[in-house]
């Protein structure tokens, strides 16, 4: 089906606005753990084939394959509206629900991980015991051949 111009316009806006959502992805990644250098190479490079691989797909389905600069200033248009108004607002809001939940999951796993350390403590006092046991005793083993012979 193919529509006018405008209304393509009006999609291509639409999707550089979902592209900001999706960089904004990749700046909470960021924010969230640290990254060394190439991997923000990395990211950087996935985020421009994503947006490469959305801006052909949409000249394909929806243009029938006309490429017109019009609709991909739309979507930098889109991306820079969405960039200006919520994009602070939505990182905000994402990061601090990802920041809560870290801390529940954390609040979960603490005495998990108490448990755990508990455990291993016991368990490597009886393998050290075990071991002073073994030594002794096969000095013990030998002192008894030696008053043997």
């Amino acid at each position: 089906m193919r529509m006018g111009a405008g209304n393509v316009f009006l999609w291509y806006c639409a999707a550089g606005g979902l592209l900001g959502a999706v960089f904004d992805g990749f700046r909470l990644c960021r924010r969230m753990i640290r990254h060394p250098t190439a991997a923000v190479v990395v990211e950087d490079v996935m985020f421009a084939l994503v947006l490469f691989l959305s801006s052909f797909y949409g000249l394909v389905t929806k243009t029938d394959g006309i490429f017109r600069w019009i609709f991909l200033a739309g979507e930098a248009i889109g991306f820079l509206i969405y960039q200006l108004t919520i994009s602070r607002l939505i990182l905000k809001i994402l990061e601090s629900v990802l920041r809560w939940m870290i801390r529940m999951i954390q609040w979960i796993l603490r005495p998990c991980v108490w448990l755990f350390r508990f455990i291993g403590r016991k368990c490597m006092v009886l393998i050290k015991k075990l071991i002073f046991f073994i030594k002794n005793s096969n000095h013990l083993l030998a002192k008894r051949k030696q008053n043997d012979v």
